[in-house]
C-alpha cells in the first residue's frame, strides 16, 4: 500500500532513524508541530496520518535495528510563536531526532530566525513551503516545490493548452 509521506521525506526520515539507533535501545522520537487546528489543520492532521501510517508499518516490521519510532504531534494552530515554542517544548522534554511536517512558510521562517533547529542539531524534514527563505534554510528539507517552480509549471501547462492570457 502506497504510503502518503513523499519518497525523498520517507528516505530521509529513514536516514535520521538509522543515525540514532546505535544509541539506547530507547524509542526514536520523532515530533511534529503543525497545525492540527485552525486554518491548516486538514493539511497538520493529513501529514500526521501519513507519517504515522509509515511509522506504524516500520514499527511492525521491528523497528529500526530493534527500536521503535515513536510520533509526538503538537498543535501549533498555525501561529508562529507556538511553532517556536513547541519546538523548543519537545526538543526539551522529549529529545526527538527530527522534526516532520511543519506547515507554513511564517511558521518556518520563525524556526529559521530563532535557530533553535541549528543550535539543538534537529532537523526539519518535510517542511511545507515554497519560499525561498524555506528552501534555503540550514537544516530545513522541504518535499514540496518552490513557488517559482509552481508558477513556471502552471504556465507552461497552459502554454500547451494554447491558452496565451491569463485573465
Amino acid at each position: 500500500m502506497p504510503l502518503a509521506l513523499p519518497r525523498r521525506a520517507r528516505r530521509l526520515l529513514a536516514l535520521l532513524c538509522l543515525a540514532a539507533a546505535p544509541a539506547a535501545h530507547a524509542d526514536i522520537v520523532v515530533g511534529q508541530v503543525a497545525p492540527f487546528t485552525g486554518p491548516q489543520a486538514v493539511t497538520g492532521k493529513a501529514i500526521r496520518a501519513g507519517a504515522k501510517l509509515w511509522i506504524d508499518d516500520v514499527n511492525a516490521r521491528g523497528g529500526v535495528r530493534g527500536q521503535k519510532i515513536k510520533l509526538v504531534s503538537r498543535d501549533d494552530a498555525q501561529k508562529p510563536e507556538e511553532t517556536v515554542r513547541l519546538v523548543k517544548e519537545t526538543i526539551e522534554k522529549d529529545a526527538p531526532t527530527a522534526f516532520i511536517g511543519t506547515v507554513g512558510t511564517s511558521n518556518l521562517e520563525a524556526l529559521k530566525q530563532d535557530g533553535i533547529l541549528e543550535k539543538s542539531r534537529v532537523a526539519m524534514v518535510g517542511a511545507v513551503s515554497g519560499a525561498n527563505s524555506v528552501i534555503t534554510a540550514r537544516g530545513m528539507y522541504p518535499v514540496k516545490a518552490s513557488y517559482r517552480e509552481e508558477g513556471d509549471g502552471l504556465f507552461k501547462q497552459l502554454g500547451e493548452l494554447g491558452r496565451t492570457k491569463v485573465a
